[in-house]
């Protein structure tokens, strides 16, 4: 169980700590430390921000386990999410975002949407556990990424994998669209049509006669 707490301006150090633990910058789209001033500055504008929701994530205790962050759009809302070195592989993640979810929700959102890097497996499982669904691979900040996201109809999926139902069935869902949105994204590099090999390149394929080779097209310059 998770419950969020908004965050006030006496927790920024606490959220440098977080941030700048090298497991959770490693899995930022912005892979690096940041300094304390470059910090505040950030965490005061999101404060006063109307479109920026910041949260201390609570465990059942009540201790603080890591930040939760929503970012309101145009019917939309984009959720992300740190949890502190201590509260990790505890099974918070997929909590946590169901909490942020339905704060989002709550605050109007239509459709609540996360990006998330693509070598970071346990937060991608943690959003497929809690409902949500890949739309997309993308490249955002030099990281390959994926986009994923949930509406309100995906509620009932939601409340299927909160019970344990579906868990099985999610992971297995996650790879088969992680297969296809590879798939899809190979095929996007290729060029659409192959390059014709220059005159004079051998062309015979693997079961071509040996004693076959290409022949010179007729001059008709002259004809």
């Amino acid at each position: 169980m998770i419950r969020l707490r908004p965050a006030t301006e006496a927790d920024a150090l606490q959220l440098l700590r977080w941030r700048n633990d090298p497991g959770t910058y490693r899995r930022c789209i912005v892979a690096r430390p940041v300094g304390r001033e470059e910090h505040l500055r950030w965490f005061r504008d999101r404060l006063r921000s109307p479109r920026t929701k910041i949260y201390i994530l609570l465990d059942a205790a009540g201790r603080a386990a890591g930040q939760g962050r929503i970012d309101r759009g145009r019917g939309s809302c984009e959720i992300s999410l740190g949890l502190g070195r201590e509260s990790r592989g505890r099974g918070l993640g997929t909590a946590a975002v169901r909490a942020l979810t339905a704060r989002a929700f709550r605050l109007g959102a239509r459709k609540v949407v996360a990006t998330i890097k693509k070598d970071n497996v346990a937060s991608v499982l943690a959003f497929i556990k809690a409902g949500f669904r890949f739309v997309r691979c993308a490249r955002t900040r030099g990281q390959d990424v994926y986009l994923m996201e949930k509406t309100r109809c995906d509620l009932k999926m939601a409340l299927d994998a909160a019970s344990g139902l579906i868990d099985e069935t999610m992971v297995a869902q996650y790879m088969r669209q992680k297969q296809m949105l590879e798939r899809e994204a190979e095929r996007e590099r290729r060029p659409y049509f192959a390059p014709r090999p220059a005159y004079g390149h051998d062309q015979r394929g693997p079961g071509a006669d040996p004693r076959h080779r290409p022949t010179r097209p007729p001059d008709r310059r002259h004809a």
